[in-house]
C-alpha cells in the first residue's frame, strides 16, 4: 500500500513534496523504502518536481545506481512532461562527450527504447532516431533497441491516425 500511496500523494505533489520525499529517501538505510520512494519520485506530473529529481541524481544525493531510473522514467506519464528526460539526458549525452560511470554505460543501451516508449508523434520519432542514430553503434544491441521503439513510436503514430475518426465520433454523442 505504500507505493500506492506514495504515488497518488506525488501526481498532485509539487517540490515541496519532492524535497521531503528525497530527505526522506537520504534519511532511511531500508532499501525497500527507498524503492518505494524512488519510484513515486518518478509519478510527480510537476515540472519542478521532476528536475529536481534530475539535479539530486546528478549531484549524487541519489545514487546513479537508484536514480536511474528518476533519469530516464519520470514523468513519462503526462503529456506535458513526456520529454522532459530525453531533453534532460540529450544535453549530457552528447556524441562528443563520454559518461565516466560504468552503470550509466552498461543502461546506455536501453536508453532509446527507455527514453521513447511513451512517444507517439512523428516529430518525437525524428527527434529520437536523430539523436541516438549516431550513438547506438558504440553499444551492442543499441541498434536493434533503436529499432524496436521506432517501429512501436510508427505503430502508436498509425493506431493513432486509424482510431482517431471512431474515437471521436463516439465522443460527440457524449
Amino acid at each position: 500500500m505504500l507505493g500506492a500511496v506514495l504515488g497518488t500523494a506525488a501526481y498532485d505533489g509539487g517540490i515541496e513534496l519532492f524535497n521531503r520525499f528525497l530527505a526522506a529517501y537520504q534519511k532511511t538505510g531500508d532499501r525497500q523504502e527507498q524503492r518505494h520512494l524512488i519510484n513515486a519520485m518518478r509519478a510527480f506530473h510537476d515540472r519542478d518536481a521532476i528536475e529536481a529529481g534530475f539535479q539530486a541524481v546528478l549531484t549524487k544525493q541519489i545514487p546513479l545506481e537508484a536514480g536511474f531510473t528518476l533519469l530516464v522514467a519520470a514523468g513519462q506519464g503526462f503529456s506535458d512532461t513526456r520529454k522532459l528526460p530525453f531533453e534532460f539526458i540529450k544535453a549530457p549525452l552528447r556524441p562528443d562527450r563520454e559518461r565516466s560511470s560504468q552503470h550509466f554505460r552498461k543502461r546506455c543501451r536501453r536508453l532509446p527504447d527507455l527514453l521513447g516508449q511513451s512517444f507517439c508523434d512523428p516529430e518525437s520519432r525524428h527527434e529520437l532516431q536523430a539523436f541516438f542514430g549516431p550513438l547506438v553503434e558504440k553499444y551492442q544491441g543499441a541498434p536493434r533497441n533503436l529499432a524496436q521503439v521506432l517501429e512501436g513510436i510508427d505503430l502508436c503514430v498509425a493506431r493513432k491516425a486509424a482510431q482517431a475518426p471512431s474515437v471521436a465520433s463516439f465522443l460527440e454523442r457524449y
